[in-house]
């Protein structure tokens, strides 16, 4: 039995076939169907927000949110190099100037504001940090940042479906967050992603935008691509959306275990994820010595690790600041063990065991 990162939990079949009729019913396979206005409403309900975008995919959802700000090419855009490629990639193949900044420290792995507003040039026009294993980024110091510089921000919120808190919602900050429902995040359509939006007018403009430029009456009003989400994968994702809860409390367990079994010392050290009230605990991130050969030890016992993210996107233009030091060191050691929803309490001794053999 190999034991990965992530595992996808299917929504029992016979519900989703029950969920599908209404496609042969109506005959609506896309294009703004039923069941996509549904999930619309089931995902404005969990995420406590009243604007959001559905898409294809994550990709396309950051392509879209970094195309509404309409800027010229060339223009310099703020992030992290500790993120997925799909951040970087989207802000130069739309024609933007990714400039890196670096991250808090080796145990918040996170875009650093300090060094964020230290990093702003007159070329500066927007800024996406990158929120991490559920972790969000300083909203409060880069909400106060935004509003100094009147530069507005993307958040990359790709691994915080599910994090909330009693106090906050992380998705009022910024002027867009977008997220991934791919097959491996904790709430997924196979293929998909959203963008939240802070007003009507923005989701107004950014459905235009996804359906190659055309509103309600048919009329080409801007540049646009084909950014819209079939009906079956909305099916998946209404189904998918019942059981998010069941599986965050699932990985919670899994958590917990790594916590209280893992020998933690000078070689093996945990990068703390539980900053908000109700986590998702998507991911398990630890850093190690020598992230190389812990994972091909690991995976020779069929335990499939992850190192999110090696490599660091590349920077394809000159960048006027050094490379970040912090991302670099973390992505070099860092690791993400098993999460499967499904792991047992056999499972959970027999990776822990591996993994304290190979850093005790």
């Amino acid at each position: 039995m190999a034991y990965n990162v992530t595992k996808i939990k299917l929504p029992k079949y016979e519900e989703y076939c029950e969920k599908i009729k209404k496609i042969w019913l109506n005959n609506h396979v896309t294009n703004f169907g039923p069941l996509e206005k549904e999930l619309e409403n089931c995902l404005c309900n969990y995420l406590n927000v009243e604007n959001i975008v559905i898409v294809n995919n994550g990709t396309t959802a950051l392509l879209l949110a970094i195309k509404y700000f309409d800027l010229n090419v060339g223009d310099e855009i703020l992030t992290s190099p500790f993120s997925f490629p799909a951040t970087t990639h989207a802000i130069s193949f739309i024609g933007m100037t990714p400039k890196f900044v670096d991250i808090v420290s080796n145990e918040i792995p996170l875009m650093d504001p300090l060094e964020t507003e230290l990093n702003i040039s007159e070329k500066t026009k927007l800024i996406i940090p990158t929120h991490i294993y559920g972790i969000p980024c300083d909203l409060e110091r880069f909400e106060t940042i935004s509003k100094k510089h009147n530069i507005p921000i993307i958040y990359d919120a790709s691994h915080c479906m599910g994090c909330k808190d009693d106090k906050i919602n992380i998705f009022d900050y910024g002027s867009l967050s977008t997220l991934s429902f791919h097959a491996t995040k904790i709430f997924s359509t196979i293929e998909g992603g959203a963008i939240i939006c802070s007003t009507k007018k923005q989701k107004n403009i950014l459905e235009q935008i996804k359906n190659f430029g055309f509103n309600n009456n048919r009329s080409l009003i801007c540049d646009g691509i084909n950014g819209k989400l079939n009906e079956f994968q909305a099916a998946y994702g209404i189904l998918k959306l019942k059981d998010i809860e069941d599986e965050i409390e699932a990985k919670k367990k899994i958590h917990k275990f790594y916590d209280q079994n893992i020998l933690w010392n000078e070689n093996i050290k945990k990068i703390k994820t539980e900053y908000l009230k109700h986590h998702n605990y998507i991911y398990y991130p630890i850093l190690v010595n020598d992230a190389k050969k812990v994972s091909s030890e690991l995976e020779n016992s069929d335990i499939n690790v992850r190192r999110y993210f090696f490599p660091l996107a590349k920077d394809n233009y000159k960048n006027p600041s050094p490379f970040p030091n912090k991302s670099k060191f973390v992505s070099e050691h860092v690791i993400c063990l098993p999460m499967g929803y499904d792991l047992t309490h056999n499972d959970l001794i027999f990776i822990t065991e591996k993994v304290n053999n190979l850093t005790g």
